[in-house]
């Protein structure tokens, strides 16, 4: 885990696995944003992605602590093979409070998406 930035109230973390990158996002209203990308000629680990959201995961649940409000984060993506993996794997990490499966078009190709929202709250 790495800290990219702290400014203008986003927190900012990178978490890394394999040939697996995934920027954290957290603004200054506690919602929250991800993005992953591959690293070029990194070595492949099986469990890279999982992993990382894993630990973005933890990191989620550690703020709502430090900031003593709810962070509120929302995953989504139209790649089929993560569209596959937030119903399975992501559902195991996040327990979705709330998701949506649908459909976009693009270039007249019906793609499906998924949405997910975790709420973190600290504990009582």
């Amino acid at each position: 885990m790495t800290e990219l930035a702290t400014k203008v109230d986003i927190l900012v973390e990178c978490f890394r696995q394999g040939d697996k990158e995934l920027i954290l996002e957290i603004d200054e209203d506690g919602f929250a944003l991800t993005g992953i990308s591959k690293i070029p000629d990194a070595e492949r680990l099986s469990g890279s992605t999982t992993e990382v959201y894993t630990k973005a995961r933890e990191y989620l649940q550690t703020e709502a602590e430090k900031q003593m409000r709810p962070i509120h984060y929302r995953f989504r993506t139209s790649n089929e093979s993560m569209v596959s993996w937030a119903e399975n794997k992501g559902q195991e990490i996040f327990e979705w409070d709330m998701c949506t499966l649908g459909s976009t078009g693009v270039d007249g190709v019906e793609k499906k998406t998924f949405t997910g929202i975790k709420v973190f709250y600290p504990s009582s």
